[in-house]
């Protein structure tokens, strides 16, 4: 599963779902919209894997993904343009990224074209032992220093992360948090906590709070 948009697999493929789920009734606009975007090239590169469609607030298409080249992983991501997909550009890379089908990285977009991005890294040789990892892009500036919004310091799992742009361009952020959870083996002596904190436009964090003490310890938020 760590292979579902390789370079041998067509991106047509994963966008014709989309297009037949739309609200349009009309067959011969199906196919219309289905021809079209046959003609798509994946923007992707070989041993790909974990891809992830997201409209932003700015309106535009983005599709992000993770390429292994040995024991690193490189983040990139694309945008939709008028003739098809953007290059290919990178968010970040790293070798102790944990980098599962399940819990993947992402990127979000508020409304000025400002993004952020989060990724997993690996905070002691257990298993079930992670951090989670947000970056930042302001429009025509690079990729900010990776930031941690949880603090707690332990060497349990954090990731299923949620981003939401606001209103004032700022970012929602929730996540699974295993502060009081043991990550040995497969088994949890604590309970998983759903977490929030806002990362605000001058890239600082306020308002964490904890929102749920007792939630699911592998799902999507």
């Amino acid at each position: 599963m760590d292979n579902l948009l390789s370079i041998r697999t067509p991106i047509y493929f994963l966008l014709s779902i989309i297009s037949f789920s739309c609200v349009n009734n009309n067959p011969s606009e199906q196919v219309n919209m289905l021809l079209e975007i046959k003609t798509l090239e994946s923007p992707t590169g070989p041993a790909t894997s974990l891809p992830h469609l997201v409209t932003g607030k700015d309106n535009k298409l983005y599709l992000s993904w993770v390429e292994t080249n040995g024991d690193t992983a490189v983040f990139k991501y694309a945008t939709r343009q008028e003739m098809g997909w953007s290059p290919a550009k990178e968010i970040s890379r790293g070798t102790n990224w944990f980098v599962n089908w399940a819990d993947y990285p992402m990127v979000a977009v508020n409304e000025k074209g400002d993004m952020i991005a989060h990724f997993l890294t690996k905070s002691s040789d257990g298993y079930f032992s992670y951090d989670v990892n947000i970056v930042r892009k302001l429009v025509l500036e690079g990729w900010s220093t990776p930031l941690v919004p949880h603090d707690d310091g332990t060497p349990t799992e954090h990731g299923f992360v949620t981003m939401l742009p606001l209103s004032d361009g700022a970012f929602q952020l929730g996540w699974l948090d295993g502060r009081n959870t043991s990550s040995e083996g497969h088994e949890h002596k604590g309970t998983m906590t759903f977490r929030t904190a806002v990362l605000n436009i001058d890239g600082t964090l306020s308002d964490e709070v904890e929102l749920d003490n007792r939630t699911c310890d592998c799902c999507q938020t």
